[in-house]
């Protein structure tokens, strides 16, 4: 068996795997090229949503026709409850497969990308926990503040 076979064989060793690894070298060289050709960061997009849709058993929950967020913005997503928020955090950080569409991190396509090659790659979530202290009371913790 040739050595390429073993290592398809080592447990975590995979096609698509190698894939990924090449997509971001791939990214790296982008960065470099831009940083030599001088080109500013402000000027090219960070991260780009394009005609999004996910469903859950027939019901569309996320249908974004285009988002972008340029390098150094500070977006704000806001919206009532079931508008889709946490959803498309969740297919920018590969927790949800998109039924159409693609996300694209600075240049690279990470819309079949696992979700831990994408965390390597900077994009992540914060999760909320909610911090309740067992000695404080309601009425205490209003007075407080």
């Amino acid at each position: 068996m040739s050595e390429a076979a073993d290592e398809m064989d080592t447990p975590g060793k995979t096609a698509s795997h190698e894939a990924t690894i090449q997509q971001i070298e791939r990214i790296v060289a982008h960065r470099r090229i831009r940083l030599q050709d001088n080109l500013s960061l402000l000027d090219s997009e960070l991260l780009k949503v394009d005609g999004i849709q996910v469903m859950f058993d027939g019901f569309k929950a996320l249908d974004i026709e285009s988002f972008t967020v340029d390098h150094y913005d500070l977006n704000v997503i806001i919206g009532p409850n079931g508008a889709g928020k946490t959803t498309l955090c969740d297919v920018i950080s590969g927790k949800t497969r998109p039924t159409k569409g693609s996300v694209i991190f600075d240049g690279l396509d990470i819309t079949e990308l696992p979700e831990a090659d994408i965390a390597r790659l900077g994009v992540g979530r914060k999760f909320q926990t909610p911090n309740r202290s067992e000695e404080r009371r309601v009425g205490k913790e209003c007075r407080s503040r």
